[in-house]
């Protein structure tokens, strides 16, 4: 076999495997039979049937492309060789809504996890606030008992001055408290023996 013909054998070849979908194959048709009405009206054909050929390779052309564009329009698939296959579709479609009810339902789960997370911020903030406050109150009753211990017996001014509160505020409230808490568990007493107004340990 010399050269030349194995070069169109090549040709033939790769032109036959590109042909993979009705696109191409639509193609390759309208080539070959343009190149025979070609050769037909170049070498054979004259006068009018030359004209003839002419009109029918510019009718087969637009006939390519009305065909080509319908498929577009009402089958694009069926350009590049695909089937519409339903059940599949409908199984994408269930899937895609899974997927999406899936999403939304993360969504919900998340929004729920952070508001859970903030109630959980804010009731850390309360606990430490709370602690502080109790050991405020701890604090103040130790010194309370302790003032009480060192001076036998005390005003409430005198507490107050030894605490080193000298106006009226929350700070005073929370010693007022901090007495009445003292003398219900009955660890601080009136001292009568001085008056009403003197605080004393009570005796056991």
């Amino acid at each position: 076999m010399t050269p030349q013909h194995v070069s169109n054998s090549e040709e033939r070849t790769s032109i036959i495997s590109a042909v993979k979908t009705p696109l191409g194959f639509f193609v390759f048709v309208v080539l070959v039979v343009e190149g025979i009405l070609g050769t037909l009206s170049g070498a054979a054909l004259s006068g009018a049937d030359r004209s003839v050929a002419l009109y029918g390779m510019l009718i087969l052309i637009g006939a390519l492309i009305a065909v080509v564009v319908l498929l577009a329009v009402f089958r694009p698939e069926a350009l590049a060789g695909a089937r519409k296959d339903d059940k599949l579709q409908a199984h994408l479609e269930q899937v895609r809504a899974t997927a999406e009810r899936t999403q939304a339902e993360n969504d919900q789960v998340r929004a729920e996890y952070q508001r859970i997370e903030e109630q959980n911020r804010a009731l850390r903030a309360e606990n430490l606030r709370l602690s502080d406050e109790i050991s405020r109150i701890d604090s103040v009753n130790s010194r309370i008992l302790a003032i009480l211990l060192a001076r036998g017996s005390a005003t409430l001014s005198h507490i107050m001055g030894d605490l080193d509160i000298h106006f009226r505020g929350p700070a005073y409230d929370q010693v007022l408290a901090v007495l009445g808490s003292l003398a219900g568990q009955g660890k601080v007493q009136r001292d009568e023996s001085k008056g009403g107004d003197y605080y004393m340990l009570t005796k056991r």
